[in-house]
């Protein structure tokens, strides 16, 4: 079977993950520093409402446009996979309602919006990349496709992982991750209850991070938990973590790619 280079989608999808993220944390900035336009309220209902239309507009749109180049391969196929534009597009419709909130906040809308709408497109694309999971990480042993003859024993296995030859290292960086996380999330609400004066303009920013490092140092600790007592959760607890550290810039990136590159692959063939 021909190996799939699988690499390129996986950093155009992160890039793609990293944009409301940076959407954020700009318009973050820019409400804090910057003397912006303050729109009438008429203007402000306007556009709340266009967006309220927009979002679920444009996710329809994904699951139309798939459907549309699914249906054509037969006309695309000389020029790529089809599976690979489907997915590309729909996480491009997924990622539009963060960047058209981030528009109409530079014309006076509220950044609460660009905060709201960032967090569902983040989480939009998150479920349209795990919808199209085997394109991205293909499995290296499919079963499925093994002829299965008289002399075959089939052997079921409760996880894909062999919890007897797991990377140690990978769960170190596990544990690690794990502390810096939490020691991240002490500082911003040690900050957010005490505040210094030149402080305050960030507390929206720190409410926003508060969950996020609640939910890496949570993941890390309780896979680095399984992981270690070999238990037959760990296979799934080790797949999800390292799909939500692809957020964390750039300890968690690093260590997802690390899990793609070296890890996942010796537990799932040795």
């Amino acid at each position: 079977m021909k190996k799939q280079n699988n690499i390129p989608p996986l950093v155009l999808i992160a890039g793609f993950l990293y944009t409301p993220l940076i959407l954020i944390f700009v318009s973050n900035l820019f409400n804090t520093t910057l003397q912006l336009y303050e729109a009438p309220p008429g203007w402000i209902n306007i556009v709340r409402l266009t967006n309220g239309v927009l979002a679920p507009l444009c996710i329809v749109c994904a699951f139309i446009l798939e459907r549309i180049v699914l249906k054509s391969h037969e006309k695309i196929k000389k020029g790529g996979d089809p599976k690979l534009v489907a997915m590309l597009c729909g996480i491009a419709l997924c990622e539009a309602p963060a960047i058209l909130a981030f528009c109409f906040f530079m014309f006076g809308s509220p950044v609460v919006d660009v905060y709201i709408y960032s967090a569902l497109s983040f989480a939009a694309m998150l479920a349209w990349a795990w919808r199209y999971r085997r394109l991205l990480i293909p499995t290296p042993v499919d079963a499925e496709h093994k002829p299965i003859t008289d002399n075959t024993l089939l052997i079921p296995k409760s996880s894909g992982v062999n919890t007897n030859t797991m990377v140690r290292s990978y769960t170190v960086v596990l544990g690690i991750l794990g502390s810096i996380s939490f020691l991240l999330l002490a500082t911003k609400i040690i900050l957010l209850i005490h505040p210094p004066e030149d402080y305050l303009v960030q507390n929206q920013m720190a409410i926003l991070l508060i969950p996020l490092y609640l939910l890496f140092s949570l993941s890390c600790w309780i896979t680095t938990i399984l992981r270690t007592k070999k238990s037959p959760l760990a296979s799934v607890a080790t797949r999800a973590t390292s799909y939500i550290l692809i957020a964390w810039f750039p300890f968690g990136t690093a260590a997802f790619f690390y899990w793609i590159g070296k890890v996942r692959k010796r537990e799932n063939m040795e």
